[in-house]
């Protein structure tokens, strides 16, 4: 996924044999239609030090040049202590800002939410003002969650002013990228009117996009409205079926629900 946005997402088979070299993680993943996925990764590096010592030196001097690949992940090990390298935040802040300065979504995502962070329980708006300023970049490239984090934000009126119907908006731009958490928040807001008008229909569409590919809180919700009949026929049989899988998610929530539902059958 060269881009920020999931349509940028290129598909490619890999043959038994296949190799595949890059000097940083890049952007990748995998999507799972159905089955179970079983990966064997290998991390290889310039010499047997480096092996040794879980480091990364030749990131060093392409942060040197301005390279906004290497200062993202430099400021991810000092954010995280890892590869060789002290927990650093304020290292890791001016980092992800070198690289966020240069365009790099992840970077502009994760100093916002570092900010967001720092600034959490100041009485000024300034910093989280700031927070709210990098998450936007980031969700105007198209990356799903800066959208769903910057959806937050505005819901909650952090670094912005409060705007339910533009938190929405963007939480719908990052489900529609089938970010699980999205999806489910956006049955949230169908089902309680945050930003549009309440619509429990709405909402079971939206939970059971998320619940289908395993999300435990939206199959908790969406066995709830079975079991309660909002936005679809009730029905036990389906109301059971999401909350066990859920239970067994570890959502307490739905072990509760379940109990309940077994009590009173």
């Amino acid at each position: 996924q060269p881009e920020a946005h999931a349509s940028s997402r290129l598909f490619f088979r890999i043959e038994p044999g296949d190799l595949v070299l890059h000097s940083f993680d890049l952007q990748h993943g995998v999507f799972l239609w159905s089955g179970v996925r079983y990966s064997l990764v290998f991390w290889i590096k310039d010499s047997a030090q480096s092996v040794a010592e879980g480091v990364a030196p030749w990131y060093d001097g392409l942060v040197e040049s301005g390279d906004a690949d290497a200062l993202y992940n430099v400021a991810q090990d000092h954010e995280l202590g890892i590869c060789g390298r002290e927990r650093d935040l304020p290292r890791a802040m001016a980092l992800y800002e070198a690289s966020a300065k240069l365009g790099h979504h992840f970077a502009q995502h994760n100093l916002s939410k570092l900010l967001f962070s720092a600034h959490e329980h100041d009485e000024a708006q300034e910093g989280r003002q700031r927070a709210a300023a990098w998450m936007r970049a980031s969700a105007e490239q198209g990356f799903a969650l800066a959208q769903k984090g910057y959806a937050f934000a505005l819901a909650g009126g952090q670094g912005v002013e409060e705007d339910c119907a533009q938190a929405a908006l963007w939480m719908r731009r990052a489900a529609e990228q089938l970010e699980l958490e999205a999806a489910c928040h956006m049955g949230d807001f169908c089902l309680h009117g945050c930003g549009l008008p309440r619509d429990a229909r709405r909402a079971v569409r939206w939970y059971a996009c998320s619940a289908e590919a395993g999300l435990p809180q939206a199959q908790c919700a969406l066995g709830t409205l079975y079991l309660e009949g909002r936005g679809v026929a009730k029905d036990l049989a389906s109301a059971e079926r999401w909350l066990r899988l859920a239970a067994k998610q570890g959502s307490k929530k739905a072990r509760r629900r379940l109990a309940a539902l077994r009590g009173g059958a």
